[in-house]
């Protein structure tokens, strides 16, 4: 049953979750902290719901209503400032474990599907549920660069230095400034001459 296999794995708390991993060769698997992610707990929600449907044990329901009281409760950016939307999550380091105020085109996408998929298994809440996924709706359209024609990748903290691949050159909103990602061409266009990929 994978609903419960990724519960375990995402169950909800502000620290995180614990997963067994090996520590090193020979040794025994042990508690590892991990971070948690608003958009993997999304694929979570997902998952539950599908076992849900499947089973009809509403402890799935229950089990994904409550990761998703997590999101809403833990990573929802309600400063009012900015573009919006739900931050990434918490930092993969030992507690106490610090927000990382980064916000994802792609774990707000997530989020934005399982929100919309527990305002249809969850009615009695559903006015919340569809509320929290035009949160996210609303984030992803603000990624829309209409001149170039794509999304841009999401938002750092003015401030944060941009990872491999990106550019802070982004519009300033509040404290979020989009993050660009770089134009890179695949090998077979760059060998070949081909025009460049829209």
């Amino acid at each position: 049953m994978i609903g419960l296999s990724l519960l375990n794995r995402f169950k909800s708390s502000t620290a995180g979750a614990l997963s067994v991993r090996n520590n090193a060769p020979g040794k025994l698997p042990g508690p590892v902290p991990d971070g948690a992610a608003g958009g993997s707990k999304a694929l979570a929600i997902l998952a539950l719901l599908a076992e849900y449907k499947k089973s009809g044990n509403v402890k799935y329901l229950n089990e994904a209503t409550t990761v998703g009281h997590w999101i809403r409760a833990n990573v929802t950016d309600s400063t009012g400032t900015g573009f919006g939307g739900y931050y990434v999550g918490y930092h993969d380091v030992p507690p106490p474990k610090p927000l990382n105020m980064g916000k994802s085109l792609e774990h707000d996408a997530d989020i934005f599907f399982a929100f919309t998929a527990l305002a249809r298994f969850d009615s009695n809440h559903a006015a919340a549920w569809t509320a929290g996924a035009n949160i996210a709706r609303n984030f992803v359209r603000e990624m829309y660069d209409s001149t170039n024609g794509h999304f841009n990748a999401g938002t750092i903290p003015v401030g944060s230095e941009a990872g491999t691949g990106t550019s802070r050159t982004g519009t300033i909103k509040g404290n979020d400034i989009i993050i660009k990602l770089v134009d890179f061409l695949d090998s077979d266009s760059n060998r070949l001459g081909k025009p460049r990929h829209k």
